[in-house]
């Protein structure tokens, strides 16, 4: 008779099979990774706040240094537009001491307020627009109309640029009818033209400075 046919063998049999998750345990799982999506969510918010605080910044310090560029830029235009008024003045023709020029300046209005107020102020602040003659005018006003001593004290006229002082001072000489370097004279970083009987100096701030730190008593 014919040998009984065997079965092939089951694979899964002898192995364990994982135990069902109860509903307790899918809840807590469920929970954790609800957990882990919400710490990560902040991680991203955090990271994405921190971002746009940067790009704040940036664009505060683009618009800072345009600002700063654009008031350098503007304070150049009026130190040159100053520099050139300055020289043009000073090619005009000279006059007598104290004598005005031809065309009033703004500032000769208050011609007696400002003698006034240096003779009896320690500190005079004066506050014009540019090439209303507060350099060229006020020294002349204190020499001639100043307060009493005046003889023998000496103007000092600070510019920030080396050329409108030594325009400056060319000017008033012009206007005092006098040689450039006699009564009035100026001193700059490298040149100086004055001597013992200079009364208006025309000087830059820079030169200035360097005397009142290492040689106050040669001004």
């Amino acid at each position: 008779p014919a040998a009984p046919a065997t079965l092939p063998a089951d694979p899964g049999a002898g192995t364990k099979r994982p135990a069902a998750l109860s509903g307790e345990e899918k809840a807590k799982k469920k929970a954790a990774l609800a957990a882990m999506l919400a710490a990560k969510g902040k991680e991203l918010e955090l990271l994405r706040a921190k971002q746009q605080r940067v790009q704040q910044l940036e664009e505060r310090k683009r618009a800072w240094e345009q600002q700063m560029q654009q008031e350098q830029q503007e304070a150049q235009r009026k130190a040159l537009m100053e520099a050139e008024q300055e020289e043009k003045k000073a090619k005009e023709p000279g006059r007598e001491w104290g004598q005005a020029s031809a065309e009033e300046l703004p500032i000769q209005a208050h011609s007696d307020v400002i003698v006034h107020r240096v003779a009896n102020s320690r500190v005079t602040c004066i506050q014009g627009e540019t090439g209303c003659g507060k350099s060229s005018v006020v020294p002349q006003l204190i020499l001639t109309r100043g307060a009493a001593g005046s003889r023998g004290i000496r103007v000092l006229v600070a510019q920030p640029r080396r050329l409108a002082a030594t325009s400056l001072a060319g000017r008033v000489a012009q206007q005092l009818n006098c040689k450039l370097g006699e009564e009035v004279g100026f001193r700059i970083s490298g040149k100086a033209i004055d001597g013992p009987k200079t009364k208006i100096l025309f000087v830059t701030t820079g030169y200035l400075k360097e005397r009142l730190l290492h040689n106050p008593d040669d001004l």
